[in-house]
């Protein structure tokens, strides 16, 4: 695969294994494809948002999740902005190469909606909030 970063020409080898990948709801601690989750009851005591991590309420969204590679016009709600940011404006911002755009992979749920672009940016759209019964926290090495 060639890309074009700025000034230079990037080789890089094709990117395999990065297909789409169907998680159920689920009733355990688990992972699949890099991804770990935890099942919590209620709310974490502190929850810790980073970017490596993202909480959300099990009830709130449309069962089941997938993870896969974002796609052009692919939108998130992020936490801290107004409205929805495309996932290509938010991988600019970010600074990553163009090179490794098209590996990223979002955490979409069965409507559609974007709640994680792995390891940069939560949505607010499944967010925590007091009636919160069960809490999943997904993280990404």
């Amino acid at each position: 695969r060639i890309t074009h970063d700025r000034d230079a020409l990037v080789f890089a080898a094709a990117r395999d294994g990065l297909h789409p990948v169907s998680i159920p709801r689920p009733a355990q601690d688990g992972a699949a494809a890099g991804l770990h989750w935890e099942v919590l009851e209620g709310q974490p005591a502190e929850p810790r948002l980073d970017r490596a991590a993202c909480l959300l309420d099990a009830d709130a969204v449309v069962w089941p999740l997938t993870l896969r590679v974002w796609q052009p016009g692919d939108r998130i709600a992020p936490f801290g902005f107004d409205g929805h940011q495309l996932i290509s404006d938010l991988l600019t911002q970010a600074k990553v190469p163009p090179s490794e755009r098209a590996a990223h992979r979002v955490l979409v749920d069965a409507a559609g909606t974007v709640h994680w672009l792995v390891g940069l940016r939560a949505s607010r759209a499944a967010a925590l909030t007091p009636p919160t019964q069960q809490t999943l926290r997904f993280t990404a090495p």
